[in-house]
């Protein structure tokens, strides 16, 4: 696969390791107990999706959504990137993976009527993304952690 800037817009998966079991404490969820595991987490910008990103994977920085509290606690792996696609939609094609287990409920999709936006592999992440691929061939860019600071750098001009 080649691997390109991430469009300005578009829907996303990020992949989150966990190295030890933690409890998050998130928002209105509450207490959240999650397994030392790699995590799925389906998220969308309309624009600025590589500020996103680059958001997304560093360490520090206040906790708005959900997912700021378990990328806080882990560690972001990379990130893949659909231009187009809905969120939900790519959330409803995770979770009828065999390759992962759905997250809390309600985590990540609190403006949206679905039962999770976060998922816990069961083995390598690239199974999932494997599956994901079947239904949703356009996928346009694959970063590391690394890689989600340096496509936005580059997009900056820096």
């Amino acid at each position: 696969m080649t691997r390109r800037d991430p469009p300005a817009g578009g829907t996303y998966v990020l992949v989150v390791r966990l190295s030890r079991e933690a409890v998050l404490t998130v928002g209105r969820l509450g207490g959240l107990r999650l397994l030392a595991a790699t995590y799925l987490y389906v998220g969308s910008a309309r624009r600025g999706l590589p500020h996103r990103l680059a958001r997304h994977a560093r360490p520090e920085k206040s906790c708005r959504w959900h997912v700021d509290y378990l990328t806080a606690a882990g560690q972001v792996c990379g990130a893949w990137v659909w231009p187009v696609g809905e969120e939900c939609a790519l959330a409803e094609q995770l979770a009828a993976c065999p390759e992962v287990s759905p997250g809390p409920s309600g985590f990540g999709c609190s403006d949206c009527r679905c039962p999770t936006h976060l998922f816990r592999c069961r083995q390598s992440p690239r199974a999932a993304l494997a599956w994901l691929r079947q239904g949703l061939p356009d996928l346009v860019t694959e970063l590391s952690g690394r890689g989600i600071i340096q496509a936005v750098s580059r997009r900056q001009g820096a």
